[in-house]
C-alpha cells in the first residue's frame, strides 16, 4: 500500500490561518501541537505533519475501504530524521506504523508513506501544474502521470486513471485494471503522485 500528499506553501499562508484559535488542536495531538510550537519552523512542521497524516490515510482509506476525518488518531512519533534527501519518519494509526519520506525544496512538501514492515520499490513525482482551479489541477495531475506511465508504452491513449466509488485512483490500460498501487494529490500550484508495481 502507498499514499502521497502534496502541501503548496504557498497556497496554505493565502487559504489557512494555522495561527487561528482552535486550528491545530482540530488536527493534532497534544503531543503534536507542542512539538510543533517548541520547534524552529512552527509552519513549516504543521504542514510536514498534516502531509504525513494525509499520506497515511491514503493507505488506511484503501485498505479498510471507507472514508472518515479523524486526523488525531494518526500520531506523528517523533523519531524523525532529516538529511539533505527530506526527511523520513512514522506515523502510527492504531496498532499500525507507516514509514513516510517528505521532501521540501522551499516552496512544496510531498510526502510518501508505505505500511511499516514493508520494503517496496515505489516512484514518487512532483511537478508544477496550473493554479486556475480544481478541475485544472486535477487533470494536470492526471496528465502527468499518464504521461510518465505511457513513457514505455507505443501509445498513452490506451491508459487511464479511474477512481473508485471511495475516490481511489486505479490506473487501467487497454481497458484492464492494472495490478499497481496509486496515490494521486494536488494542491495549489503542485502535484503528485506516488505509485508501486508490487
Amino acid at each position: 500500500m502507498i499514499g502521497n500528499d502534496v502541501i503548496d506553501i504557498g497556497t496554505t499562508r493565502q487559504e489557512s490561518n494555522w495561527k487561528r484559535k482552535g486550528f491545530l488542536q482540530k488536527l493534532f495531538t497534544d503531543k503534536e501541537c507542542q512539538f510543533i510550537l517548541e520547534g524552529d519552523d512552527p509552519e513549516f512542521f504543521v504542514w510536514l505533519i498534516w502531509s504525513a497524516k494525509e499520506s497515511a490515510y491514503k493507505i488506511v482509506h484503501r485498505s479498510q475501504q471507507k472514508m472518515f476525518f479523524a486526523p488525531k488518531k494518526f500520531e506523528f512519533l517523533e523519531d524523525h530524521f532529516s538529511n539533505e534527501n527530506g526527511i523520513t519518519g512514522r506515523i502510527k494509526f492504531e496498532e499500525s506504523f507507516f514509514d513516510f519520506k517528505s521532501e521540501f525544496d522551499g516552496n512544496c512538501i510531498h510526502t510518501t508513506a508505505i505500511q511499516s514492515g514493508y520494503l517496496i520499490n515505489y516512484i514518487s513525482e512532483i511537478f508544477s501544474i496550473s493554479r486556475t482551479n480544481y478541475q485544472t489541477q486535477r487533470a494536470g495531475v492526471r496528465t502527468a502521470l499518464i504521461n510518465w506511465f505511457g513513457g514505455n508504452r507505443d501509445s498513452v491513449q490506451s491508459i487511464e486513471i479511474r477512481k473508485d466509488e471511495l475516490g481511489i485512483p486505479y490506473v487501467y490500460e487497454s481497458g484492464v485494471k492494472s495490478a499497481c498501487l496509486l496515490s494521486l494529490a494536488h494542491h495549489g500550484g503542485y502535484g503528485g503522485f506516488a505509485i508501486t508495481f508490487e
